[in-house]
């Protein structure tokens, strides 16, 4: 029986092993959000990649697709990033406008364990972050480590 995290069960055909799972997660509604045209939002994509995928390559892929896809993108960082469980990882950061006056920063966290690579995005509004919420955030993404005993 596969299990999702929000409580579905599903009996899955022979032969079925989980290649891709996607969950999308949004900070629920609050007086201090009424005014954000975004909510904070984190997206955890894990997806199984091809024997020998190396992390770096995997970053390098992403800018590239979110150079193409994001024609508002600016001041794209990639930096070396460490996991609550000391998993190596990348952190991409940039800024992109998404509506009229609207201005969203964006953190990939990305870590490759075995063949699965799990991406983390979380967007929040650039022009209410501050450096205290930005760390909150960070350490948020860092938390995210793999437990040996659910590996598909």
């Amino acid at each position: 029986m596969f299990a999702t995290a929000d409580g579905l069960s599903v009996a899955l055909p022979p032969g079925f092993a989980l290649e891709e799972s996607l969950h999308s997660l949004r900070a629920t509604p609050s007086p201090s959000l009424e005014r954000v045209p975004v909510r904070p939002n984190l997206i955890i994509r894990r997806r199984t990649v091809a024997q020998g995928a190396v992390l770096e390559t995997l970053a390098g892929q992403l800018c590239a697709e979110l150079a193409q896809s994001v024609p508002t993108l600016a001041d794209l960082e990639t930096s070396p990033f460490t996991f609550a469980d000391g998993a190596d990882g990348v952190l991409l950061a940039y800024r992109f406008a998404s509506m009229a006056d609207s201005v969203l920063r964006q953190y990939h966290a990305l870590r490759l364990d075995e063949l699965r690579l799990t991406t983390l995005t979380l967007t929040v509004n650039d022009k209410t972050l501050t450096e205290a919420d930005r760390d909150g955030y960070l350490r948020c993404l860092a938390s995210a480590t793999t437990h040996p005993e659910t590996k598909p």
